[in-house]
């Protein structure tokens, strides 16, 4: 696959993701056996020239896709395109004139969700070339059948403030890029709902395609162009009834050899960490799936007393489930006569799973205004919410001139501490050339990458991947200093050696983002009016 895009070589291996760079400024990064991305890959001419409508786009990406045996059968169906401004408010300028293409997967009919759209997207320049690619594709082993709840229960538990299993929105909420982030309480209007599946984010294991009741609508709340934000809430639709027989998928094909293969690989790789042996391993990852049913299950029906459940590997494999009071009893039901009965261990704990949640939604919301980079994340084990903060001086200040006080169960966990004022070594600042900086860093990081070249223009450092791209406005991370050197405009990291210097080549991790109002308050100064966007929040600097 990655020949065919036009990459050689060896990836480098990032955590089960492969990365390959080529050209200065393509890249290439696969996600194990299920997604992969993929900007200015070398061999992303279509050869259809200039694109100017729906169906030519259409017509130029199946044929390239094809080519390379890069088109799922199961994504052919009612492929769509639109200009790739549609979304633009007038007047606005795209990063690249052309268009998107989407070949979106359905499953037996009903269709797929997800942040990452299920299937095959392109980004055609108006030339004809693919600027962008994402492929998500999980292959199906088999087809089950399960009951289905009825669509009201599920109505009525969105309606009382359940939280989803899942919400996509058209723009990012806070700005905060952690899984773990949890924005503050939004309500909005309803207006369609439909039986769908969703593929999970691709770093995530997703032993099925559970069926959800989709509900589509729009929040009160705008993006930085003053449109609507959608969303989908996902709410479980399959009943705790009895599962009927599994039946074997029609036709079957290697897609099942190639399932396997993934979970064996997934297994010798858990074996490894281990020491246990392969077949140990595959026996808890099978298992992974009823346990995440019952999980659900548990969060639903037992949501006054349910504290949590994770999976306890050493030193004995356990599964363990966490209540606030009479759990022997509460869990027997969900056990009996199952697979898991020998292997759940129960315990106490002080707050259920809803309290802690709305702790974390607490805490958000308190500190919503303040300018500062947080993030969270809930501790089962540890029964508890940790937030996550940057500057331990700068946040406590914070709260005691804002007189804040955190809810019960939240920990503040320092993850990074600044230099501070006191800078120890020299610098010799340039005050013709914008530094846009956050006041505090980013308590989790993008890790999308931009290769290009570090230019000033207009008196603001971006970074520009060719001569025809007008080039991102990075907005950096503190603890990094503007320098002048003899003539030469360089960037300092907090060691004082030059990480950076203008007009040569920078590999900068990080992400695109909207300059938001949230955004904004954590801006060291306001953004001049000729540092326009695209904006790029950095994450880290990453070396060849």
């Amino acid at each position: 696959m990655a020949a065919s895009l036009g990459f050689e070589g060896q990836p480098i291996e990032l955590s089960r993701e492969y990365h390959w760079s080529a050209n200065d400024a393509a890249v290439l990064v696969v996600y194990a056996t299920r997604a992969f991305q993929s900007s200015q890959m070398p061999h992303g001419d279509t050869s259809a020239g200039s694109i100017s409508t729906a169906e030519e786009a259409i017509a130029a990406a199946r044929t390239w896709l094809e080519d390379r045996d890069l088109l799922p059968a199961d994504c052919t169906v009612a492929p769509e395109a639109c200009p790739n401004d549609r979304d633009l408010p007038p007047g606005s300028l795209p990063a690249y004139p052309g268009w998107i293409v989407r070949f979106q997967r359905p499953l037996n009919g009903i269709p797929v969700g997800g942040f990452w759209t299920s299937g095959v997207i392109l980004e055609l320049e108006d030339d004809g070339r693919v600027h962008r690619m994402t492929y998500v594709h999980r292959k199906v082993e088999g087809i089950e059948t399960v009951p289905l709840r009825p669509v009201a229960d599920a109505w009525a538990e969105l309606q009382a403030i359940a939280a989803p299993a899942f919400v996509d929105t058209s723009f990012p909420l806070g700005g905060e890029t952690s899984p773990d982030y949890t924005p503050a309480p939004r309500t909005g209007v309803v207006t369609s709902v439909m039986l769908a599946y969703r593929e999970h984010e691709v770093n995530v294991q997703q032993p099925t395609f559970e069926p959800y009741y989709a509900f589509h609508g729009d929040l009160d709340a705008t993006d930085p162009y003053d449109r609507p934000i959608t969303f989908i809430a996902y709410v479980p639709a399959r009943s705790s009834g009895v599962l009927q027989t599994p039946t074997p998928a029609i036709q079957p094909t290697t897609a099942s050899v190639e399932v396997s293969d993934a979970l064996r690989r997934d297994a010798e790789t858990m074996a490894e960490e281990l020491g246990i042996p392969v077949d140990e391993a595959i026996r808890r990852l099978k298992l992974q799936d009823p346990i995440g049913t019952m999980g659900a299950e548990l969060e639903r029906q037992e949501a006054d007393t349910f504290a949590g459940l994770w999976i306890q590997h050493e030193p004995e494999y356990r599964i363990v489930v966490a209540f606030t009071r009479n759990g022997e009893e509460t869990i027997q039901p969900y056990i009996e006569n199952t697979s898991l009965a020998d292997l759940v261990e129960v315990r106490n704990a002080e707050a259920t799973y809803e309290e802690l949640k709305a702790a974390q939604q607490e805490a958000h919301r308190l500190l919503d205004e303040s300018g500062l980079s947080l993030a969270s994340g809930i501790d089962i084990k540890e029964n508890r919410v940790d937030l996550y903060v940057t500057d331990r001086s700068l946040f406590d200040t914070t709260l005691r001139e804002a007189n804040v006080r955190l809810p019960d169960y939240v920990e503040v966990i320092t993850i990074y501490e600044p230099l501070g004022d006191d800078i120890p070594f020299a610098v010799t600042p340039n005050p013709t050339i914008h530094f846009p900086q956050l006041r505090t860093r980013s308590a989790t990081f993008m890790t999308a990458l931009l290769v290009g070249k570090l230019i000033v223009k207009d008196g603001c450092l971006r970074v520009s991947v060719s001569e025809r791209d007008r080039g991102h406005l990075i907005i950096w991370q503190p603890d990094y200093f503007l320098n002048s050197n003899e003539g030469v405009v360089e960037i300092l990291d907090r060691n004082g050696e030059a990480v950076a210097r203008v007009g040569e080549e920078i590999r900068i991790g990080g992400g695109e983002v909207a300059l938001t109002a949230n955004l904004k308050r954590q801006l060291r100064e306001p953004l001049p009016e000729q540092c326009e966007g695209p904006y790029w929040l950095m994450g880290q600097l990453v070396s060849e």
